[in-house]
């Protein structure tokens, strides 16, 4: 009665916060009292749950680490002009005739080097819609390919918070998720690409001047030597050099780029690191490149921390036995992917937030899976096309939300959203039918996270 009690409150402390519109660690925090309260009465001392917290929280310590770089790297990518670099040229290889398809393309590339689609549509996802609004081009559609470009980079990236954190619970390589993630992602893909080959054939661009670039040479100098830190993410990536490491030099290139090439002054670049890049001129331009910095990660690193406490509570006390027990039975009859799928869909209603839900949906589901005898890289990647895509169809998910506020566009657009519904619908037609998956589960050289 006790467990059922502190659900219950956290559950409700959840519900609070989506109606009322207040910081979800709030509930995160009460929660957390919750199960506190519940271990102690379940006879285990304050000392002993303090210890169980703290194991917990060891277990965060790659992860956050990781997610620490990666709010400073998006601050410091746009401070030594890589972004606005790619911006800036990238649309110049835009093609009326297909812009839909390029829309999705460009998208995907900036996704992939940044590793979020917030941040896809924040900056080049804002030049596509002002083009789309200029050109004639239907903006529900445009905006579809915007969040389906964002969603390749933000399943498929070692740069991407959802890739990372699973890597990290379900203790499998990045590098060998994510060629799991190419290969079992590649047919969406390529229906997603012959959908916007269609719709880009009956929605030509009119007009090709993206008018609010204009100013990017004053506010930037776009020198070729400004693509190096992000020359060095995908050579690094490509040698499978540990995410930790090729994070912390694309941060220190970016950093010296930003003194040297863009001539900021060192205060101003820790500012940037803190609170994110704004430009000194004030534009339209400048709002489009503003933004990244540890402050823009600190929600996410308080969901990480405090829900790896949660962990520790819960596996040293067994609270959720119960609900394992139901889920494990009902993985039997219906398979894990579709059990993981139909556990995450609604955790990500409630939680409203795409980090909390992978978090939940692995401290759920990982029993059912481990009883299935499912290999843990076959875990992760149910996880990635399942409740990672999940919680970014959910308008009001902040996965979903926030990317649609920074193009000014509402929910209407998700019916665009190609690649995230044929993930889950190709996948479940596969796991249902019980096709064989070709899941690579080991490497010639262990490099694990």
């Amino acid at each position: 009665m006790d467990v059922v009690i502190s659900f219950l409150i956290f559950f409700a402390a959840l519900i609070a916060s989506i109606i009322w519109k207040f910081s979800i660690l709030i509930p995160l925090a009460i929660g957390l009292a919750a199960f506190i309260v519940a271990a102690v009465l379940r006879g285990n001392s304050v000392g002993a749950v303090i210890r169980m917290m703290g194991k917990g929280l060891k277990s965060s310590v790659g992860v956050v680490f990781i997610l620490f770089l990666l709010g400073v790297i998006t601050a410091l990518w746009r401070s030594a002009g890589t972004i606005p670099y790619i911006v800036y040229h990238s649309v110049r290889f835009i093609q009326p005739q297909i812009f839909i398809v390029c829309v999705f393309l460009l998208c995907c590339l900036f996704s992939y080097l940044t590793g979020s689609t917030l941040g896809t549509a924040g900056t080049i996802g804002v030049v596509m819609m002002v083009l789309a609004r200029t050109g004639g081009v239907d903006l529900y559609l445009t905006a579809g390919a915007v969040l389906s470009g964002g969603v390749f980079g933000d399943r498929n990236s070692p740069f991407s918070n959802s890739a990372n954190l699973i890597s990290n619970v379900t203790k499998t390589n990045i590098y060998v998720n994510i060629k799991n993630m190419f290969r079992d992602g590649l047919l969406p893909i390529l229906i997603t690409l012959g959908i916007y080959i269609v719709f880009s054939l009956q929605n030509p661009l009119r007009v090709e001047e993206a008018g609010v670039l204009s100013d990017m040479p004053e506010l930037f100098r776009l020198h070729w030597i400004v693509l190096l830190p992000a020359v060095l993410v995908l050579v690094l990536s490509f040698l499978r050099i540990k995410v930790k490491y090729t994070l912390l030099i694309s941060v220190l290139t970016s950093f010296i780029l930003s003194l040297t090439v863009q001539h900021q002054s060192f205060g101003q670049v820790l500012k940037y690191i803190w609170s994110g890049y704004t430009p000194a001129q004030a534009s339209e331009l400048g709002k489009i490149m503003s933004g990244g910095g540890l402050s823009s990660m600190v929600t996410v690193l308080g969901i990480v921390l405090l829900s790896s406490t949660y962990s520790g509570i819960f596996d040293a006390t067994g609270m959720l036995h119960g609900i394992e027990d139901v889920i494990i039975r009902f993985s039997r009859k219906l398979g894990a992917y579709v059990t993981t799928l139909v556990s995450s869909f609604f955790i990500a209603c409630f939680s409203c937030n795409q980090t909390l839900s992978t978090m939940m949906t692995y401290q759920l589901c990982h029993k059912a899976n481990e009883a299935q005898k499912v290999d843990k890289y076959d875990f992760a990647l149910c996880m990635e096309n399942s409740v990672v895509l999940i919680a970014g169809l959910l308008p009001w998910s902040i996965a979903c939300a926030a990317p649609l506020a920074a193009i000014n566009m509402d929910y209407g657009a998700i019916r665009y959203e190609f690649l995230p519904f044929l993930i889950i619908l190709i996948n479940l037609i596969k796991r249902v039918a019980k096709l064989p998956q070709k899941t690579i589960k080991t490497l010639e050289r262990s490099n694990e996270e």
